[in-house]
């Protein structure tokens, strides 16, 4: 499978490299024979990829596609904990005031990704699980607990006050009630 990305990204290359000579344009940046730093498991070892065989700069994905990406990601992991208690660490969406911030998508991403380093946080999106609010993008712990106490022993444990931490109950059953409980 990696021999066949090299080879496509070699074919990709050099159609570029044709494509910009047919068109009377000289590339910019690289001249194509400079080595270029990989990720691991890029190449095979002891294998150099050529700087004209990847893209010069990757688009940034926008906030709302980034949240996207991270929920379809993460949701393998959050359907494994249906029917269990977990420490929900924040619910937010555009729009919401808190902590001195009106927030916004790249707000949101920015504040999950610290949570994400944090605790290891999952991204959901409320509206796919029972929640009284379904427009919430919403970061909780990947730990799953039997009852609610137990998630909110989590949230003192790992020092999160009321504000920043409560049980929720992770499920899609429209008639389970409470699913969520805050710390005293």
């Amino acid at each position: 499978m990696i021999t066949g990305l090299i080879a496509l990204a070699l074919v990709a290359g050099g159609v570029s490299f044709l494509a910009l000579r047919d068109s009377g344009e000289e590339p910019t940046g690289s001249t194509g024979s400079e080595p270029v730093t990989t990720l691991p498991g890029d190449s095979l070892p002891g294998t150099t990829l050529l700087a004209s065989t990847v893209p010069a700069t990757v688009p940034a994905l926008d906030p709302a596609a980034q949240l996207a990406l991270r929920r379809d990601t993460d949701r393998p992991t959050v359907e494994a904990l249906v029917g269990q208690w977990v420490p929900q660490l924040s619910a937010k969406r555009v729009g919401v005031v808190a902590d001195g911030i009106t927030y916004t998508l790249a707000d949101i991403v920015a504040l999950h990704a610290t949570l994400q380093a944090q605790f290891g946080a999952l991204l959901v999106w409320s509206g796919e699980y029972e929640f009284d609010n379904g427009d919430l993008w919403v970061s909780i712990a990947p730990k799953g607990f039997a009852t609610a106490q137990q998630a909110l022993d989590w949230c003192v444990a790992a020092a999160r006050d009321r504000h920043n931490c409560l049980a929720r109950l992770v499920t899609h059953d429209p008639s389970v009630s409470p699913t969520q409980q805050l710390q005293p």
